[in-house]
């Protein structure tokens, strides 16, 4: 372990600039974990861990560090917007009146109107294997991911089509010591489309060691689509400006 950090150093002297902050990702990850494990007892090895704590010690380094600049994480049973935007169109003053969805994580830009880009759910303390717990969420998910692909529709609701037909928002779902990653867009009119892209194992000792690359590799491929989505999405709330715009300067010029 102490050679591939040595390594990951060299690297992060090396390379360029872009890269730097992808070595230096990476650096941290193993440093964290192999800090975690060097403990005695090993703490991701506690079968009463709470999933406070297992957030704490796994989930929350591997995303804060993943997210920075442009972007905002909160933890803790945050509100949706998105979901509460909802709930404040219908007729129903009882359904108005409810909180909107409480989500355990969520990622959203500092800008453009704080939008909401990926929700975490973490579905019970790690080693409970609550499958009710588990689908539950993955139904929360799906239906928090939908309010913000509504949200972003009437948000922009004179953008262009194309570009909000390839926007693509996500969910991460942690299930004992394995992530889940789903995206959703709309490809159709009025057509939803949920799946599942990637999945990762968290290592809790030495001993899972091999499953770090594959986790890091999928961290960092969020982090290019969520990029990609936040580009998007700056386009199509421009070309919804554009349409304003060229409708009011057509009503000056008559």
């Amino acid at each position: 372990m102490g050679k591939v950090l040595y390594r990951l150093s060299g690297c992060i002297l090396v390379a360029t600039p872009s890269l730097q902050y992808d070595f230096r990702y990476i650096h941290r990850i193993y440093q964290h974990f192999m800090d975690l494990w060097m403990d005695n007892p090993n703490p991701l090895l506690d079968k009463d861990m709470s999933e406070v704590t297992q957030v704490i010690d796994a989930i929350s380094p591997m995303l804060k560090n993943l997210f920075r600049g442009k972007y905002r994480i909160k933890w803790g049973e945050i509100g949706l917007e998105a979901s509460s935007f909802r709930r404040n169109q219908d007729v129903d003053t009882n359904i108005r009146r409810r909180p909107g969805q409480r989500t355990d994580a969520i990622l959203s830009l500092r800008n453009q109107l704080g939008q909401e880009l990926l929700i975490c759910e973490i579905s019970g303390p790690p080693y409970d294997n609550d499958l009710e717990h588990f689908g539950g969420d993955k139904l929360k998910i799906q239906k928090g991911l939908r309010d913000i692909l509504n949200l972003i529709a009437q948000r922009a609701e004179n953008g262009d089509i194309n570009i909000f037909m390839r926007l693509k928002i996500y969910g991460l779902q942690i299930y004992g010591w394995k992530a889940y990653l789903y995206a959703m867009d709309i490809p159709h009119h009025n057509l939803y489309r949920f799946e599942q892209v990637a999945s990762f194992r968290i290592p809790q000792s030495p001993e899972d060691l091999l499953w770090l690359p594959a986790a890091i590799h999928v961290l960092l491929s969020l982090r290019v689509w969520i990029d990609q989505t936040a580009e998007d999405l700056e386009k199509l709330y421009r070309s919804s400006c554009i349409w304003v715009f060229g409708i009011l300067a057509a009503v000056e010029n008559h």
